[in-house]
């Protein structure tokens, strides 16, 4: 993939953003910790001959709550994945510049060129 300047410049804003995705990660994951238990009924079988259905009471995260902050963690774990990805291509292209003091996205803030 080609490096174009505004690319480069994304780098700063990348960096950021994956620890702000990281923060909201960590407070979902705190969240996820605190759902509610409720009590739910599932069908099962006896143990014995003739395997009659029964219901079964058990205990569970709410399923309504725990679902939604499930789907706010995938989507931002995805998220901070293309972020991740993005700056790993941007700092391999900074790499691959031979002189040192250019190699350092950050160090002298953006060229005005």
């Amino acid at each position: 993939m080609e490096m174009t300047r505004d690319k480069l410049k994304q780098y700063r804003a990348l960096k950021k953003e994956i620890a702000s995705l990281d923060k909201a990660i960590d407070k979902l994951q705190d969240r996820a910790i605190d759902i509610p238990t409720v009590i739910g009924k599932v069908k099962g079988s006896s143990h014995d001959f003739p395997y009659i259905e029964e219901h079964f009471s058990v205990q569970m995260d709410e399923p309504r709550e725990a679902d939604a902050i499930n789907k706010r963690m995938q989507i931002k774990r995805k998220r901070k994945e293309e972020c991740e990805k993005l700056a790993l291509e941007i700092e391999r292209f900074i790499q691959e510049i031979p002189a040192v003091c250019q190699r350092d996205p950050g160090q002298y803030g953006p060229a005005d060129n």
